[in-house]
């Protein structure tokens, strides 16, 4: 029975040797079963599936171009259109502010002048498509009439042309003469005193207009005319069209405004051809620049694109079917094979033999696999034997830089770390100093120096990195560590390494060695973390006047013999204030500073009966610091007495109380 196979075993096994009895055969290998007895889907079915599946990609893809071919053939003729009747709108903008604005110009100087008839004469010269101008006085008198040519055209005065009024000149509705339109424009005249003088008014030929500024062709059978806002035609090249109550909208069936928002027009045009337009309106008057040109002069070129596109596709379609029949006989039967191969080589199979006679790139790369087998095979073992040595030192790497510093400078690496690099935060930044650390260490060997500070520094750098901070640097028995989260953190870990201190202490006291004594000082608020140093050799560092304040700091914890200050800084950014001991002791001015800083003690770490003698007398104390500021020396003496007597090892009420006999005894 031990020796016996199960089911599965045996079916895999006959697999197996109906798999080796095709390949005698000749059989390509692509086309046995897999161990589970389906037969694979052969690389020839995918590329005869890949081969369909690419033609009809490409009919569409053919399709898909035509489509674009003639969207963008109509893009391109919508934007020549669009250009021409903009240019053409822009033109007769421009002249009708032209004119508007010698018409206010003129008025301006008949108001001042008396030689009135030269000066309407000048006008109707240098304007050709006036027909004639007229300055009647208020009640419609002609005091002056010029015109153009032999033909003498009969005043009219208009009345409620509010709606073509523009900046005091008035337009009057669009009218004819012998198929010929025009239109008046007026207005006051006007002396030194502003008192109304009459109403200068020109007649304008739209046509002679239209001549001189809508000269845009969109193409050589495309044209370009003017309607006014009801889409009267009033200026167009056809003369037949150009004639009283001829509207567009009865014309092509819509009226210029439909056309402007439907934007890109087909329809019959006013010369009878299919045509495509577009409709721009004019800014200074109501009216809209209608451009028309032929669609047959555009559906050459694009049935050309199409007949293109048409040869394109057979010949894809001819390379396809040509790289099918290559693939079959040369490629596909050698990647089986190389197929097999490498999955040999995957399950550890080194010395895999592989025989492909093809002289080609496949041969070469048979020979190369080869090769590459025995190669890969040693590379593996000196591959893994690096990755060792790089996780070491990686980890080597970490003890001198911190991860927190690269991550800072948004590093992955600190090969990526450049001279200069650097990046403004706020952070927390924490001071420790040894007390009377050289008068200590001129009792120790050098030796003893280095295994003291290793055993403090030891004790000391989990209560940083345990509250989210790392450590910047050591200088000498001084540390300096930075916290990028709240400054709950750095108050924390101050705490956190006067307690193991004091562990630390007892430790000591059984060795019947000395006790050693630290002072924390704590600050927060902006710095700048970065590298310095030169091209050869550089540092990471802080600087700012955040981390001289907490040096600062630090420095004042032996002047008031106390374990740890904040800043006021720190203070204010506290989320649990009231979860420590905490207590005002001073306002100090920082070094280079003019304002002063208040200095707060945490005395969370101190002994029992010294913190509970703090936390009772903390308000005294506080009244006592106030009337000492204040001036009221006899009642700050009180206060801190009374203090004392609660708690007589409160350094800092004594320090306070002499300070304030001292200054008695000086007034």
């Amino acid at each position: 029975m031990g020796n016996s196979l199960s089911g599965e075993e045996m079916r895999v096994s006959r697999d197996r040797a109906a798999s080796r009895k095709e390949n005698r055969q000749g059989k390509p290998p692509h086309q046995a079963k897999t161990a589970s007895g389906q037969r694979r889907d052969s690389l020839s079915q995918q590329i005869t599936r890949r081969v369909i599946l690419l033609s009809l990609t490409a009919l569409l893809g053919l399709l898909t171009a035509m489509s674009l071919g003639l969207t963008t053939s109509v893009e391109r003729v919508k934007r020549k259109l669009d250009r021409a009747g903009a240019q053409a709108a822009r033109n007769v903008d421009l002249a009708l502010l032209d004119i508007k604005s010698d018409l206010v110009a003129t008025s301006a100087s008949l108001g001042v002048s008396n030689n009135r008839g030269q000066i309407i004469q000048t006008m109707l010269q240098r304007n050709p498509e006036f027909f004639a101008i007229w300055l009647t006085t208020p009640d419609g008198t002609i005091l002056e009439q010029h015109h153009q040519g032999a033909t003498v055209h009969p005043f009219t005065r208009h009345e409620n042309l509010e709606t073509y009024s523009h900046k005091a000149v008035q337009l009057s509705p669009i009218q004819f003469a012998d198929n010929s339109p025009y239109i008046d424009l007026s207005t006051p005249v006007q002396n030194a005193a502003w008192d109304s003088l009459g109403t200068l008014t020109v007649r304008v030929d739209l046509m002679a207009l239209w001549t001189l500024t809508g000269h845009i062709r969109p193409s050589e059978a495309g044209y370009v005319y003017l309607t006014d806002d009801e889409g009267q035609i009033i200026a167009i090249a056809e003369r037949r069209s150009q004639q009283p109550n001829i509207y567009l909208k009865d014309v092509v069936g819509r009226s210029p405004l439909e056309m402007s928002r439907s934007g890109f027009n087909g329809y019959r045009g006013v010369i009878g051809r299919i045509v495509v337009a577009s409709v721009q309106r004019l800014e200074v008057v109501p009216w809209f620049v209608v451009v028309e040109q032929p669609a047959g002069e555009f559906a050459t070129a694009l049935l050309l694109v199409t007949v293109l596109w048409l040869f394109v596709l057979l010949a894809v379609l001819a390379l396809v079917f040509n790289i099918l029949a290559f693939t079959q006989r040369r490629i596909v039967f050698s990647l089986s094979m190389l197929q097999e191969t490498v999955r040999r080589l995957s399950q550890g199979e080194w010395d895999s033999p592989l025989a492909i006679a093809n002289r080609d790139e496949l041969g070469e790369l048979a020979q190369l696999l080869q090769q590459m087998s025995h190669q890969l095979q040693e590379s593996f073992v000196q591959l893994e034997a690096s990755n060792t040595q790089m996780r070491q030192l990686n980890a080597a790497y970490e003890r001198f830089v911190p991860n927190q510093f690269l991550r800072f400078l948004e590093k992955d690496s600190i090969i990526e770390v450049e001279l200069g690099d650097a990046v403004e935060k706020e952070m927390s930044v924490l001071f420790a100093d040894i007390r009377n650390f050289t008068t200590f260490s001129e009792q120790m060997t050098p030796a003893d120096n280095f295994k003291f500070l290793n055993a403090y520094l030891s004790r000391m750098e989990p209560a940083i990195t345990q509250n989210g901070g790392f450590i910047d640097k050591y200088i000498g028995d001084e540390i300096m560590a930075l916290f990028s989260g709240s400054a709950d953190d750095a108050v924390q870990a101050g705490v956190s390494m006067l307690k193991r201190l004091a562990s630390y202490n007892q430790h000591r006291h059984k060795r019947e060695r000395t006790p050693i004594s630290i002072g924390i000082g704590i600050n927060t608020g902006h710095l700048m973390l970065g590298t310095v140093g030169g091209n050869r050799h550089m540092d990471g560092t802080v600087v700012s006047d955040t981390v001289n304040l907490a040096s600062r700091l630090e420095r004042l914890t032996r002047l008031y013999r106390v374990s740890l200050l904040i800043s006021h800084q720190t203070f204010l950014k506290l989320s649990h204030r009231s979860e420590y001991g905490i207590r005002l002791i001073d306002r100090v001015i920082v070094k280079g500073k003019s304002e002063q800083v208040s200095v707060f003690e945490v005395f969370d770490a101190d002994p029992p009966d010294v913190y509970e003698g703090k936390q009772k007398t903390k308000t005294r104390f506080e009244q006592a610091l106030l009337c000492y500021y204040m001036g009221d020396l006899p009642q700050a003496v009180q206060l801190l007495a009374e203090c004392l007597s609660v708690n007589p090892q409160d350094s800092v009420a004594q320090i306070y109380l002499e300070r304030c006999y001292d200054e008695q005894a000086f007034n």
